[in-house]
């Protein structure tokens, strides 16, 4: 997760994401991190912050969005540096569990190439039990 490899395609899935210019909590968006701290030092210092165990999550922004029947739901926004880090967690996640799944198995939903939760209770519980 620290690696500095997975980091970086983290920051380029976040990057590349659509959400990239909406503001977080504290203001900030990608191109704040690029145009203003800097690609390769906030990544020095979110790995720095992570290795030494100092990171710590800040509360995300929380929006009210319209659903299709008329209705408002929440809508959390998190930092930058929060969704880098959980786009780095989910490419350690999906190394460890993706071998394990067929492609067209049962393992996976309707929406892509998301594995289910059931799938990854089983593996979280096969691993207790071995």
């Amino acid at each position: 997760m620290t690696d500095p490899a997975f980091l970086l395609v983290a920051w380029a899935r976040v990057r590349a994401n659509k959400g990239a210019r909406t503001p977080d909590v504290d203001g900030r968006t990608t191109y704040y991190v690029e145009e203003v701290r800097g690609v390769e030092s906030f990544l020095d210092e979110l790995r720095s912050s992570l290795k030494d165990r100092s990171f710590r999550p800040l509360p995300v922004r929380e929006r009210m969005i319209p659903k299709a029947n008329g209705k408002l739901r929440r809508l959390g926004i998190a930092t930058v540096t929060d969704r880098v880090v959980q786009a780095s967690v989910k490419l350690v996640l999906e190394s460890i569990f993706e071998p394990d799944c067929a492609p067209r198995g049962a393992a996976f939903t309707g929406r892509g190439e998301r594995p289910c939760r059931a799938l990854v209770a089983a593996r979280a519980w096969k691993l207790e039990t071995a």
